[in-house]
């Protein structure tokens, strides 16, 4: 990799490889490089910015060189527009009264000593029984392996009614998902097995923005990459998809 920085021609950022790292309007951001058996390049920036850059095992210095160049005006206005969800909301605590999401709406944390765990969401509290109420890195355990349960149930319900409403129309439609923990993404399709994986803490968004990174994957299947004719197919079956988008990236950061 190089030691070196290079300035963009026509923007204000510096990409750092050796160093993984670029630099937008004064401050360094993280650049990930990720090297798989692929046969092409692919770039996600993420509401949290950091940049990820999905490369060919073989993939040199200098064609990623060329790929960051004819992308720098996409990455700008990618960061340019997460650049309104700033600062980063603040980690939650598992405390009583502290505000946690399920399905979009916003539920406060009641802990209760209890002789066995146990979680039960009401209408405004999540309860959350525990012989421990003194550790939070327990109840944070025990709240996330809940989400995580419940996600299956709530994910295969969603992808079984959409399939219902569109798969006559693509002609087509997927597998019920895998469900797994990302750090940042919400989702990922697997073109060569023709499925798709989705962040279990995905669980905590509104139905609406579950329903758009379900046929977002969906449509992955006829356009494997963000083209033109990708966005036009999701855009026929979901005109919001935008305003779905919006709510989604607003509660990741």
């Amino acid at each position: 990799m190089r030691s070196s920085t290079r300035p963009s021609r026509l923007l204000s950022i510096d990409i750092d490889l050796e160093n993984s790292r670029l630099g937008f309007r004064g401050k360094w951001l993280p650049l990930s490089v990720k090297r798989s058996e692929r046969t092409t390049f692919g770039l996600t920036v993420n509401p949290d910015q950091e940049v990820i850059l999905r490369v060919p095992l073989t993939a040199g210095d200098e064609s990623i060189d060329r790929f960051l160049d004819r992308k720098e005006n996409w990455i700008s206005r990618q960061l340019t527009h997460f650049e309104q969800f700033q600062p980063k909301t603040p980690e939650r605590r598992y405390i009583s009264g502290e505000t946690h999401y399920y399905l979009g709406k916003p539920y406060r944390l009641r802990i209760n000593h209890c002789p066995r765990w146990a979680i039960k969401p009401g209408r405004y509290f999540i309860v959350i029984e525990t012989p421990r109420p003194d550790r939070s890195d327990l109840i944070r355990e025990h709240f996330q392996a809940w989400l995580k349960e419940q996600s299956h149930e709530v994910f295969n319900e969603i992808h079984s009614r959409l399939e219902h409403e569109f798969s006559g129309k693509l002609g087509y439609w997927l597998p019920e998902p895998n469900i797994r923990h990302y750090r940042s993404i919400w989702a990922q399709y697997d073109s060569q097995a023709g499925t798709y994986t989705l962040n279990y803490r995905l669980v905590q968004a509104s139905v609406a923005s579950i329903e758009y990174v379900i046929l977002h994957e969906v449509c992955h299947r006829k356009y494997p990459v963000h083209n033109k004719r990708f966005y036009n197919l999701l855009d026929t079956f979901m005109p919001d998809r935008v305003q779905r988008k919006m709510e989604l990236e607003k509660m990741m950061v």
